[in-house]
């Protein structure tokens, strides 16, 4: 949405105000009340297009580093691969894994998941056993627990992790030289 409210401006730039054609002017206020009326209308159409998931998913969660501080990405895939929903979290724990589960269930009310397969981490486990008395759409999944299966994430994960060491190494690098290391000659 924010491209289309750029190529909006860019077009009103274009338009004529500054070479004085028959350009109309339009505040930026105006702009965004656009934006909020017409993105629930946008994302309706567009989801017509998008690829519906599987009833099978793969949930894992991972640690990555951001600006210093460690959070948490919850994530879930389809026995596909297909991306099911993902969370950035700073906390691990029950309330962080609720509140995956309900954005991912929010966002595929279509088709709900009928088997979820988890990893030993017991804070899910616990939090779908309590989205159980919240919503009847939880009490039909069978939740199951096993490492092998959640390959397809633990995979995903790893690109994840290997771009996180390297721009820690980085930053060490950096850090070793004694000056100024803005260019890349120093790296």
């Amino acid at each position: 949405m924010c491209t289309l409210v750029h190529h909006l401006q860019v077009e009103l730039q274009r338009s004529g105000r500054d070479d004085g054609g028959a350009g109309v002017g339009v505040s930026h206020t105006t702009i965004m009340r656009w934006v909020i009326r017409y993105t629930p209308e946008f994302e309706k159409r567009w989801s017509r297009f998008s690829r519906s998931v599987g009833c099978s998913w793969r949930v894992d969660e991972t640690y990555i580093a951001i600006k210093g501080n460690w959070h948490y990405l919850y994530r879930a895939v389809d026995k596909r691969g297909r991306t099911v929903d993902f969370l950035l979290r700073p906390d691990r724990g029950i309330a962080a894994a609720q509140a995956f589960f309900r954005k991912a269930l929010a966002s595929h009310t279509d088709h709900p998941p009928l088997k979820i397969t988890l990893d030993g981490h017991w804070h899910s486990h616990r939090a779908l056993r309590l989205l159980r008395r919240e919503h009847a759409a939880w009490r039909r999944v069978r939740v199951r627990s096993s490492k092998y299966l959640n390959n397809i994430v633990e995979q995903d994960h790893r690109s994840d992790q290997a771009k996180v060491r390297a721009h820690a190494r980085l930053q060490v690098n950096r850090q070793s030289c004694g000056h100024d290391c803005r260019d890349r000659a120093c790296t």
